[in-house]
């Protein structure tokens, strides 16, 4: 596969990766080399904002999505620059960002709504104002993570209403849903839910094997179960069953799985008969024993 070096998708995608393996500065060198190509790529300045902020240069962030800004009205753009502000400690001007998005894009959309919310939280007196603000976005979208996550942590992990917002985000429309079973595991392991936690933690990592957050939980929580047999078994049951979830056994799996029976069963049936033989010559009266079964177990400004 040959890329076009004169093209700045090529050093786009470039950086993407840089960045992905956290090489960052490699990955600025070559956004500037895309941004030297074609001077109005909006994702090249927004990948751009945000290498600067995971380098802990928000001021330089600022001025790239700023720069983005001027070229396109986005959403993306919004959230970068709320973010630098916010690095940089430059509160209002975070708050007038945030604020032009809900105007200039979406009034009634929920994520700038949740933006002004995640600003207003980062203040002690504005913490009810960010509470109204997450509400508004929930009311638009049930679903939505950046308001939703925010609020159970104002709310507190322990409330009855945080727990209700969580099953109400998960039956509705989501693909963030691994944050929210995330969310809902921390709920239950605050309440010494063990069994729940790591079921919820895991489903988070079935949806998405990459967080580490919910691997990181479900190794901790392990050391606390308690060490009976029958305990384990079934917490290995509901785990084998989580990950296995969503997948269907395969043509040749079954046929293996009917092959492995038929001979099973024949090999039981020959023993059978010559038991049969032997117990018709001995005394009768004598009883046989039987197999022991298996047991299971509103305004926001």
């Amino acid at each position: 596969m040959t890329c076009d070096k004169k093209r700045p998708e090529a050093w786009i995608a470039a950086a993407a990766f840089a960045a992905s393996q956290n090489q960052n500065d490699r990955a600025v060198q070559l956004l500037d080399k895309a941004i030297s190509l074609d001077p109005r790529r909006v994702t090249a300045f927004q990948l751009r904002g945000a290498t600067l902020l995971k380098l802990n240069k928000p001021e330089l962030a600022v001025v790239a999505f700023f720069q983005a800004n001027n070229i396109s009205k986005e959403l993306r753009t919004y959230r970068g620059l709320v973010d630098a502000y916010l690095s940089a400690r430059k509160y209002k001007e975070a708050l007038h960002s945030a604020k032009e998005a809900v105007s200039l894009l979406a009034p009634n959309a929920a994520l700038p709504i949740a933006l002004v919310g995640k600003v207003l939280a980062t203040s002690p007196e504005g913490s009810e104002k960010a509470k109204r603000a997450f509400q508004k976005a929930l009311q638009v979208d049930p679903a939505c993570v950046d308001a939703l996550l925010p609020l159970v942590d104002i709310l507190g992990e322990n409330s009855n209403d945080s727990f209700h917002l969580l099953q109400t985000a998960l039956a509705a429309p989501c693909t963030q849903k691994d944050l929210i079973h995330f969310k809902l595991g921390q709920f239950y392991a605050k309440s010494n839910r063990i069994s729940d936690a790591l079921h919820s933690f895991h489903l988070a990592l079935s949806l998405n094997p990459n967080n580490q957050q919910a691997q990181g939980a479900i190794d901790s929580l392990h050391s606390l179960l308690p060490s009976s047999p029958t305990t384990v078994s079934s917490t290995r049951r509901r785990e084998h069953n989580t990950r296995r979830a969503g997948h269907r056994s395969s043509p040749t799996r079954s046929h293996r799985a009917t092959t492995t029976t038929t001979t099973a069963d024949s090999t039981t049936r020959a023993p059978t008969r010559r038991a049969s033989t032997r117990a018709s010559t001995t005394t009768a009266g004598i009883d046989t024993p039987e197999a022991a079964s298996p047991t299971d177990q509103g305004a926001y400004i």
